[in-house]
């Protein structure tokens, strides 16, 4: 197993043009990594490439120890990497428990983590499709636990969850960081993911205009200054 949950040497992507370049980090396995900007910089589109939904359009990149040119979703998957768009994709007519199953069986997947006590409520005979838009977004996260995850990668991951079940998730990934995965997060509310995650990177005009510890942003003057 690589010692790095993702690895990118001058990655450029974006769609038929490219949006951001020289894209350059290391993330070791079980630290974490924010990712900010403003709108149009390229987050989504740099989370969607490192899952290959997308073709890289230059540079290299390592994701779970798969080398980006002979990845695909499929493979990821396997190599127990997990992505959450920003959409919401489940089977709406079957409980958040029995999503997990398929996933367990489509994959197969280990048994992997239990959902959390605190939200437990969602494991229930509900059906996906019945929950509220944040509680389906919540679902959506915790079914990625299924199987053995080393690598995370979310977009936006707290977007339309209240603020007592946003604390969940925090608290969730905390965990899951504790068992060694990693995370490689998106997120427009920055200065609320940055605690718990161990390194930060800033993208600007096409570029990155910080990339370091995250300790280093604790000054929201510092915040502001980049994400202006």
């Amino acid at each position: 197993m690589s010692e790095f949950a993702a690895k990118c040497v001058d990655l450029s992507v974006g769609y038929r043009r490219v949006i951001c370049s020289g894209v350059s980090f290391e993330l070791p396995q079980g630290q974490s990594l924010l990712i900010g900007g403003l709108n149009g910089a390229g987050k989504s589109t740099l989370l969607r490439t490192l899952f290959a939904l997308i073709p890289k359009m230059g540079g290299s990149a390592e994701i779970a120890g798969v080398n980006l040119i002979n990845a695909s979703p499929e493979r990821l998957m396997r190599a127990n990497c997990r992505f959450l768009g920003q959409g919401v994709r489940s089977f709406d007519h079957l409980s958040m428990r029995q999503n997990r199953e398929v996933l367990k069986v489509l994959y197969n997947f280990s048994p992997g983590s239990e959902v959390p006590e605190a939200l437990g409520s969602l494991g229930s005979s509900k059906a996906v499709g019945d929950l509220s838009v944040g509680l389906r977004r919540l679902a959506s996260i915790l079914m990625l636990a299924s199987g053995s995850p080393r690598v995370y990668l979310l977009d936006e991951p707290i977007a339309g969850i209240d603020a007592l079940h946003e604390d969940y998730i925090l608290e969730w990934i905390g965990i899951e960081q504790q068992k060694g995965a990693s995370f490689i997060i998106v997120e427009q509310r920055f200065r609320r993911l940055l605690p718990v995650c161990h390194l930060a990177l800033v993208l600007r005009s096409g570029k990155i205009a910080f990339c370091g510890n995250s300790s280093e942003l604790s000054s929201d003057s510092r915040i502001a200054e980049l994400l202006i």
